[in-house]
């Protein structure tokens, strides 16, 4: 197939916008794997875009008088990236074509957007967490990403007759459905599944991905709803080794030993251990009991519950609000506020930037 744009106007961003091409002096596949999953999952429907192997850049833009690359490395090139592209999940292909452009050899990537979508499970759970949060609460949804997981939450969470058993089954089965009307357009979109479908495409694209399994939490009030989408082990490893001492709070999957579901968590680059959720929530108390203890502060236990949940949270959303947190927590916004003064003067909690703007940072050690 050949491509649907000059080889001309692509390099001098005549037809193509900027944002769709990429230049490569070189090859490298990680980096080019990356770059193909991102135009392929095409989130602002560009229709994908085109990758330039053999063309520096500095800012976005090429750099003249252009390198090229050896013909002899052409071949070689080819097959090595059709052998990248089978990690993608479902396979996705790219066209490719060499080219001669001001006497230096080139390779041409097209990465259009792919039908069925690489990340279909992060698709499916934007798309429901659309469907399916109320308009009435003026928080968004927000995505948090991170090396180890994207965790998607919106408010509120589900119907009270959906268990903490079903959450973990990851088995959700509503008798009530929100916005059926945005529901009704987005899968005229094929944006989600049918009634009841979303969950188990969830499950079965990721198991067949390799990846570990989804993670859905919500508290016992159903105030909110966060999933957790572990990162692929094997982009894990492209990424190096993790750095000391970072719990993957949000990394959980089948424990080899009983296939309970777990947290691994990480030292030097290895996994050491394995951690639920409430074994986390667990550690967080003792070392807030501790804390406390050693600054003479007395504190009932769904105090230290609450502060726990708090912290918890904030571990995985450093950019959360008060609001937000308030309503996660089932709390009104003046408790949150006397808590977050409380685990600051303990040093256990800290802010760092402006109001808007800032994040959270745990210092909490467990």
């Amino acid at each position: 197939m050949a491509l649907p744009v000059n080889i001309d106007d692509l390099i001098n961003h005549r037809k193509v916008e900027w944002a769709r091409i990429e230049y490569k002096e070189g090859w490298n596949p990680e980096k080019i794997l990356h770059t193909l999953c991102a135009f392929a999952n095409d989130i602002d429907n560009w229709g994908g875009g085109y990758i330039i192997i053999g063309i520096a850049e500095e800012n976005g833009r090429p750099v003249f008088p252009i390198k090229g690359i050896e013909p002899n490395e052409v071949d070689v090139i080819q097959k090595e990236l059709l052998n990248v592209c089978h990690l993608i999940e479902p396979i996705y292909l790219p066209v490719v074509e060499p080219c001669v452009y001001e006497g230096k050899c080139l390779l041409i990537v097209w990465a259009p957007g792919g039908c069925e979508r690489p990340y279909r499970a992060i698709e499916e759970v934007l798309a429901n967490a659309v469907y399916h949060k109320s308009y009435r609460i003026a928080e968004p949804i927000t995505v948090v990403v991170t090396p180890e997981a994207m965790t998607i939450s919106s408010l509120p969470g589900p119907e009270r007759s959906i268990t903490d058993a079903d959450l973990a089954a990851c088995r959700m089965i509503g008798l009530h459905y929100r916005n059926r009307r945005i529901g009704d357009f987005l899968k005229e979109l094929d944006l989600v599944e049918g009634r009841n479908t979303g969950i188990p495409v969830v499950v079965n694209v990721m198991r067949e991905n390799g990846s570990p399994s989804p993670v859905f939490s919500s508290p016992e009030n159903r105030d909110w709803l966060s999933v957790i989408l572990p990162v692929n082990p094997h982009f894990r490893k492209m990424e190096g080794p993790i750095s000391q001492g970072t719990a993957l709070t949000s990394q959980r999957g089948p424990n080899k030993d009983n296939g309970e579901e777990c947290t691994r968590f990480a030292d030097s680059g290895r996994i050491v251990g394995v951690m639920t959720a409430e074994e986390e929530l667990e550690h967080i108390k003792v070392a807030l009991k501790t804390a406390l203890k050693t600054a003479l502060i007395r504190r009932p236990a769904k105090v230290i519950e609450r502060m726990g949940l708090l912290l918890q949270q904030l571990l995985r959303d450093k950019d959360i609000t008060i609001v937000a947190l308030a309503s996660l927590l089932g709390a009104s916004r003046r408790t949150v506020q006397e808590d977050i003064a409380i685990l600051k003067n303990l040093k256990v909690l800290d802010r760092v930037g402006p109001d808007n703007g800032g994040e959270w940072v745990v210092l909490l050690k467990w």
